[in-house]
């Protein structure tokens, strides 16, 4: 979700609240005074995204201010919208009973799922099982395993490493010959990824991980004093990734072999549709294509599943493009929509003839502590020769 968005979400729902308020009591006094909580919150949250700080600390309290002030409002918006409701029928005493009695169950319910959403929900991880026949994968490649995960936000994890001891055990117990990695390991700055390159340099495959840089990975969403500065820490960054033993492919492609054959995981920079600092679209697949046979199985991980539909479809001969960055939405409900608004391709697979996107819901968290139904996700891609 575009942090534009998040800013509007974030005034216009103690706004709808205190609109809400100001119809459903009665005394003058009292609306004033039912005032203060949602402009405290509000006042919170401006603080916080005023005083920017590097420290991971700092950027988790934000993180629950915004997942409070979004718990809280949208609560009171469902028990007002009912309380508001339930006045149309000041004479039929049983029916208002019953709606303003249906409002608080349905806040109640509300509450309880944010509660999963902030404490289980993000360890809740699930493995997406997906197999992949075509023609161009050799019989050597046959049955040939790979998990993908993206957007670990390691520091939402900050002082905690068990956690991510505990996401590295669940991506090795799926036995991948491969996993890839499609960006945004950090939400900042390179410092955030310290405490966690033991439990990552843990992460095992036959062949290895190979790992592409997501838009965080460009330190655009905290201050620096220069660019010079910024760019040595995403140079940090990608050291710190090799010297995990990761493979990090910045417009480049990696042939993985078995005896005389071969496939090509192809890696490209963060390709985003907005193309501004926070979003950059520095993606080059014709130079990280460059050199490869036209009839070797070709996998693209780009971050951005925006890069798919511009650059990809029927544009290329590559059947399969492992994405991320939306994170699902983070929070969803079955049946329920949401990423619709926001993005194009936002979760799951989509398909244009024989060219395929699949775009996962991610590991880690971003602006909220929080997931349900878009569960932390791997996935694992079974090759298939036909």
């Amino acid at each position: 979700m575009y942090l534009s968005h998040i800013f509007i979400l974030m005034l216009l729902l103690p706004l709808t609240a205190d609109i809400l308020l100001w119809f459903v009591l009665p005394r003058r006094k009292w609306r004033w005074i039912s005032l203060i909580p949602n402009a405290l919150m509000l006042v919170f949250f401006l603080i916080s995204a005023i005083l920017e700080s590097k420290e991971a600390d700092s950027q988790i309290c934000r993180m629950w201010i915004i997942s409070v002030i979004v718990t809280l409002c949208t609560a009171e918006i469902i028990l007002l919208s009912f309380l508001l409701i339930s006045r149309i029928f000041k004479k039929r005493r049983l029916l208002r009973r019953s709606i303003i009695v249906c409002g608080i169950g349905i806040c109640a319910l509300f509450l309880v799922y944010m509660l999963y959403a902030f404490t289980l929900g993000q360890k809740q991880y699930v493995t997406t099982e997906l197999e992949l026949t075509d023609r161009r994968i050799p019989k050597s490649f046959d049955g040939y395993r790979i998990a993908f995960i993206s957007d670990l936000h390691v520091d939402t994890q900050h002082g905690t490493p068990s956690t991510i001891d505990s996401i590295v055990n669940y991506i090795n117990s799926t036995h991948a010959d491969l996993i890839l990695f499609g960006g945004d390991i950090v939400t900042h700055h390179s410092g955030q990824l310290d405490e966690f390159i033991t439990p990552l340099s843990r992460l095992s495959a036959t062949d290895g991980v190979i790992s592409v840089l997501g838009n965080h990975d460009y330190m655009a969403y905290t201050s620096w004093n220069s660019d010079e500065e910024r760019l040595r820490d995403i140079q940090r960054l990608v050291s710190m990734e090799r010297g995990m033993d990761w493979k990090v492919l910045l417009n480049r492609h990696r042939t993985i072999r078995r005896g005389g054959d071969s496939i090509a995981i192809i890696g490209v920079q963060n390709d985003s549709e907005r193309d501004d600092a926070r979003h950059p679209r520095f993606g080059d697949l014709k130079k990280a294509m460059r050199g490869l046979n036209d009839c070797v199985f070709k996998i693209l991980v780009s971050h951005d599943p925006s890069h798919w539909r511009r650059s990809v479809v029927e544009k290329t001969d590559i059947p399969l493009t492992l994405s991320g960055h939306t994170h699902g939405m983070q929070l969803s409900l079955p049946f329920v929509n949401f990423g619709a608004l926001f993005f194009r391709e936002y979760a799951g697979a989509y398909h244009e003839k024989d060219q395929m996107l699949y775009v996962t819901s991610g590991i880690g968290t971003s602006l909220m502590r929080a997931r349900f139904v878009a569960w932390p996700e791997v996935v694992v891609v079974t090759l298939r020769s036909r």
